[in-house]
Order: structure tokens, then C-alpha cells, then sequence
């Protein structure tokens, strides 16, 4: 890899999306730009529709060892994509996925005809049933013991034809009590929905359990009236919504969705608004070698799938990290965990960056099950992009949760503070203002001192203004420095003295910058770039 470009996106913020696909495998960032250009679909879909379909189709045959329990856990995923309409999320969930649906509709085939063999055994068995049983009552009929007909009869019972499993590999719109009894027949599946509302309104949303024991690779127990199952699935999440739909859910289901981990667990990501029209002179889509390599590769994952053998295991192979990849690891940890912190610039979706670890184990492992199948070990190649395509969708999911964060609201706060502070010096003539007058008439929400504080506290560390109180009464005022001196009470003289009184709590101030768009600051405060910041 170029060491230009690797550089470049070790330095970058976020990776930008056009340039994100290179963190794929080669042969995966081959398919992801061909994808690209024939179909002109958002790059995010495509990332997500990829990983979806190795995750389904790697989760029987691989898992990953975390490093803090030395135990192994799934290599499943769970994704979720929001797009507005017409972005093209069922085009490209059937264009990607087709071994998938058509791996599971074959399923379903094989199932109708060993069914129709089932009911034609059934009718037998049934007609033969009838026959020992009229014998039995022959014998007892004419007082005899009847042990031979008996035995005959049980021995028949024994033999009572099996009905066959449905299989069920991918599910779309399933109650919880439905997938409990499909995955206790055949763990190994997938939620996929191009439409996630039907999720989001299903009564599956509110029993995360199975969902998260899934994700984890741990037993779950699931008992209704007189069945009960015991069950270690492996489960592959892809949902696409929405905004307005994935807004909707997080508004009504915060609590229950974050409190329980289950959201924690995805990796999120969102298009952006589209600044260009497709080309439709392109013609008729053709094929895309690419896709057709893809998809014989997944395939041959699914044919060895034990679903296709009711009652076998497919023995998975555990992937560990490398000596040289578990110190880059390690290391990694520490870095996007410091910005979780108080704080930090991830603090908002701390949940999802404590999980972040073991999603990065698990890309880096389906990275390995596919690109190199030989490896024993994940090596730091695989480890590196897939830590590095784990960073963007941090990023994501970060610009995702911003707007429904604490911080968010707290640097809205901010902005309308100091935008009413300065506003009201202006109408008092540039001559500060009266603390009181912030509780009295300031924004609504920040009128109660609890409120106010920490807001005006940021603004006071950031050196936006300050609270200055004249030697000659009690009064607290709030200035801003102005032409080399501070804005004084309207009376007070030039020459007279003042005090600046450090903010109450200055502790509780945040340890990020707010920043107040140059928009905001008026003609008579110096310029955003003369302010000491915080």
C-alpha cells in the first residue's frame, strides 16, 4: 500500500467515504468500486450489504478469540444503514446478497420436498398404524394375550415418520417466540430487512435478550407454556431505514434500547444527501466479473453450512490475533477508548465504542475467512483495516447520535447564551450587563442557576467573557473585552477599579471546545482568533 496514502488516512479525521472503500481487502475494494460505478448506489450501502453477506455466510465457519477472556465469540455482525428513499437500499440488498436468498429459497425447496416424502411416509405408517392396532384388538377379542401383536404395534410406533424442520436462514418479519423455535432448530441465521420499520414496530425490539446472547455467541433459554429451548445461535443483524423511522425508534425506545446494550453492538452508518444525478445513459447493467468472483466465493461458504445437514455441526475454525497484531490491538483500544471519556469527542457514544473492540476482531475475521483463507492467525494486515474502517464507522455513528446528545444540547446552549448576552450589551449601549438580568430574561431553559452554570462557566473558560464585579457595590456584572479594556456597568467612570471573580464550579467546565461560529460574535468583541481558548 502506497505509504502516501497510508499516512494520509492515518492523519485524517474521517476517512471520507469515497476514499474509505480502500480499507477493504483488495479484492473486496475491487468489488465495492465496481459496484460503485455500475450501479452509482451510495458507497455506505454498499459497505454495509458486503459485510452483511460475509457475515452471514462466514458466521458458521469462523470465530474470533478476544483477547481480554481468551474465549472465542462470533464473528456475526450487526449494521445498520439510513438512507432517505429511493437511495437504492433493496437494489442493492438483492444485487449483493442473491447467494443468500437464493442459498435460502433452495432451502426451502429441499423442505417442500422432503415434506410431501413426509406426508406420503405419514399415510403409510398411518394405514399400518390401523392394521397392528385392528390385530391387537383381534387377539384380545378372542382372549388371547395378543404379545406378539403388541410388540408389532410398538415396534411400529418407533418408526413413526419424522416431519422436517422449515428451514429458516434468513428472516425478515419474525415474532421473538418464532425465531426462538427457528434458531433452536437451526442457530445459524440472519435479520435482514431493507425496510427496518417492520423491526422497529415488531414486538422482537422489546426483548433484546436473545438478540444481544446472539451477538455474543452465548446460551440463551427461552421457555413458553410447555416448550422450552436451550439455545447458542449465531445471529447476522442488517437493517436500512429511514431517517424519520430510525429517529422515531430511538425517540420511543431509548431507554430499553440503550440501557440494554442492544444498539451498542451495531455499527452504524448514514448517506448523505445526494449533490449529483445519476447517469441512466449508461444502458442495460452488465455483468460485473467482480460480483460473479463474489459470489462463487460465498457460495462455497454456504455449501458448507450445516444447515444443509439437519442434525450436524460444521466445526468453526478460531482465529487469534498474531503476537505483532495483539500489541496494535491493544494499542488501538487505548486510543479510541480515551475518546469515549468525559469529554472526549466520542463521549456521546461511549456504549458503541466499548464494543468496538470486539466489532474490529470480528471484521479483521471475516477479512481473514475470505481474503486469506490459509492464514491461522489474524495478521496485522487484516487487524489494520479493519481497526481503520472500524474508526470510520465510529464516525458515523458519532455524527449519527451527535444531534440527540447531551453535548450537542449543551454546546446549543452555549451558542444561545452567549448570542443573548451580546445582543443585550449591544441594546444597553456596550455597557455589561447585570448577571441577574441572565435569570431574569435570559434564554427560558437557562434561567435556573443548575442550568445556567456550567453553560456560562464554558463561556467564561473559553474567554468569550467574563463576570466583573466594581469595588464600590456587590453587583456581578457580565462583560466582554472590548478596544484593549473591559465593558464597565452604564455610570461607572473609566478609572474605576473592578475585580474579575472566577466562576462558580470552574471544575464542571468541559474539557471540549464550543465553538462559536464567527457569525455570532459582534463588531465590537475582538476577533474569534485574539480569544485564548480553553
Amino acid at each position: 500500500m502506497n505509504p502516501d496514502y497510508v499516512q494520509a488516512l492515518q492523519t485524517s479525521p474521517h476517512f471520507p467515504t469515497d476514499v474509505t472503500y480502500r480499507l477493504f481487502p483488495s479484492d473486496l475494494a475491487y468489488l465495492i468500486d465496481d459496484l460503485y460505478s455500475s450501479t452509482q448506489l451510495p458507497l455506505e450501502l454498499i459497505f454495509n450489504t458486503v459485510l452483511a453477506t460475509l457475515s452471514l455466510s462466514c458466521q458458521s465457519l469462523v470465530d474470533v478469540v478476544h483477547p481480554h477472556t481468551n474465549m472465542p465469540e462470533p464473528c456475526s455482525l450487526y449494521l445498520l444503514a439510513i438512507a432517505e428513499p429511493g437511495a437504492g437500499k433493496t437494489t442493492i440488498n438483492r444485487l449483493v446478497m442473491t447467494p443468500c436468498y437464493e442459498f435460502a429459497d433452495r432451502l426451502i425447496q429441499q423442505y417442500e420436498e422432503r415434506n410431501k416424502d413426509y406426508k406420503t411416509e405419514l399415510q403409510i405408517w398411518n394405514t399400518r398404524q390401523k392394521a397392528l392396532a385392528a390385530n391387537l384388538r383381534k387377539a384380545v377379542n378372542r382372549g388371547d394375550p395378543g404379545e406378539q401383536e403388541e410388540e408389532a404395534l410398538r415396534n411400529h410406533e418407533r418408526n413413526k415418520p419424522t416431519r422436517p424442520v422449515r428451514p429458516n436462514f434468513i428472516y425478515e418479519d419474525v415474532s421473538l417466540k418464532a425465531l426462538a423455535e427457528g434458531l433452536n432448530e437451526h442457530p445459524e441465521a440472519g435479520i435482514i430487512s431493507d425496510e427496518a420499520v417492520t423491526f422497529f414496530r415488531s414486538y422482537l425490539k422489546n426483548n433484546p435478550g436473545l438478540l444481544n446472547k446472539a451477538w455474543s455467541g452465548q446460551p440463551f433459554d427461552f421457555g413458553r407454556a410447555d416448550e422450552k429451548y436451550h439455545i447458542t445461535p449465531r445471529l447476522t443483524f442488517s437493517l436500512m431505514s429511514q431517517p424519520n423511522v430510525f429517529t422515531d425508534y430511538i425517540n420511543k425506545n431509548d431507554v430499553l434500547a440503550w440501557g440494554s446494550g442492544f444498539l451498542s453492538r451495531f455499527l452504524f452508518s448514514q448517506v448523505g444527501g445526494s449533490s449529483r444525478v445519476r447517469d441512466y445513459r449508461k444502458g442495460e447493467f452488465v455483468t460485473i466479473p467482480t460480483l460473479v468472483e463474489f459470489h462463487k466465493k460465498i457460495n462455497g461458504f454456504l455449501s458448507s453450512h450445516s444447515i444443509n445437514s439437519p442434525g450436524m455441526r460444521s466445526e468453526r475454525k478460531t482465529l487469534k490475533l498474531s503476537k505483532k497484531a495483539l500489541g496494535e490491538w491493544q494499542e488501538n483500544q487505548i486510543k479510541i477508548e480515551s475518546k469515549a471519556l468525559a469529554g472526549g469527542e466520542w463521549e456521546h457514544i461511549r456504549d458503541i465504542v466499548l464494543k468496538a473492540g470486539s466489532n474490529i476482531l470480528r471484521i479483521a475475521g471475516l477479512f481473514t475467512c475470505y481474503c486469506y483463507k490459509d492464514d491461522e492467525e489474524i495478521t496485522s494486515i487484516a487487524l489494520w483495516k479493519a481497526m481503520h474502517l472500524m474508526e470510520w464507522y465510529l464516525e458515523e455513528a458519532s455524527t449519527i447520535f451527535y444531534p440527540m446528545s447531551e453535548r450537542c444540547q449543551f454546546e446549543q446552549d452555549a451558542r444561545e447564551l452567549y448570542t443573548w448576552i451580546m445582543t443585550r450589551i449591544k441594546q444597553n449601549n456596550l455597557y455589561a450587563i447585570r448577571k441577574t438580568d441572565i435569570e431574569r430574561y435570559g434564554p427560558n431553559r437557562l434561567r435556573r442557576a443548575e442550568k445556567l452554570t456550567p453553560v456560562l462557566n464554558q463561556l467564561i473558560a473559553q474567554n468569550y467573557l467574563c463576570i466583573i464585579k466594581m469595588r464600590s457595590h456587590q453587583a456581578l456584572y457580565v462583560s466582554v473585552h472590548c478596544n484593549n479594556r473591559y465593558l464597565l456597568p452604564c455610570g461607572a467612570m473609566s478609572y474605576e477599579q473592578f475585580d474579575i471573580v472566577p466562576p462558580l464550579n470552574s471544575h464542571n467546565a468541559k474539557t471540549y471546545h464550543v465553538n462559536i461560529p464567527l457569525a455570532l460574535i459582534p463588531s465590537f468583541a475582538l476577533p474569534f482568533s485574539a480569544y485564548t481558548l480553553f
